[in-house]
């Protein structure tokens, strides 16, 4: 009876043993797997890299466009006010800023005299221009005798620029 028993009891250990070896190797089986998919996860993930990188590249591609459109619609404006101060400009006034928002403009300069700035002002002043009501803000003798000034102005609306240089109002 104790030999059915131990035999029983030695036969349910090898059964156990069986048991537990064979879901060690389905377990090792299982991570081997895992191993391998996440190699080729890790695989897949680098040869996707371009893709991603191509899209915020369309992105970055997509804003420059819209900055374009945006800069090619204010075009006429653009150009027919610098046609407009280079055609108003006098020799001897030299810019160091001109400020440009929405209606007003202001222009920050130097001349070597008064006479040059006066003229300048009076031709800012001319009806035929697309500048009004130009006010004098400072003006400033350098040691050097130059005279810098700052002048604000107001600018029409919808410019648009021609090809021969002049420029209309709309």
């Amino acid at each position: 009876m104790y030999s059915l028993i131990s035999i029983a009891v030695i036969l349910a250990l090898v059964i156990n043993i069986c048991i537990y070896i064979f879901y060690q190797v389905k377990i090792m089986y299982q991570e081997t797997r895992i191993s391998f998919l996440n190699a080729h996860i890790s695989m897949l993930n680098e040869r996707l890299k371009p893709i991603k990188d191509f899209e915020s590249r369309i992105d970055f591609i997509k804003q420059q466009m819209q900055l374009v459109n945006f800069v090619e619609g204010e075009r006429d404006d653009m150009v027919a006010f610098f046609q407009k101060v280079n055609e108003i400009t006098p020799p001897q006034i030299y810019f160091t800023n001109i400020g440009w928002s929405e209606s007003t403009v202001t222009f920050n300069g130097s001349t070597a005299g008064p006479l040059y700035l006066a003229d300048f002002l009076d031709r800012l002043r001319s009806e035929s221009g697309i500048f009004y009501n130009p006010i004098l803000k400072s003006n400033n003798v350098t040691d050097r005798g130059n005279f810098n000034f700052l002048i604000v102005t107001s600018i029409k609306d919808n410019l648009m620029a021609e090809s021969n240089g002049q420029e209309e109002s709309q």
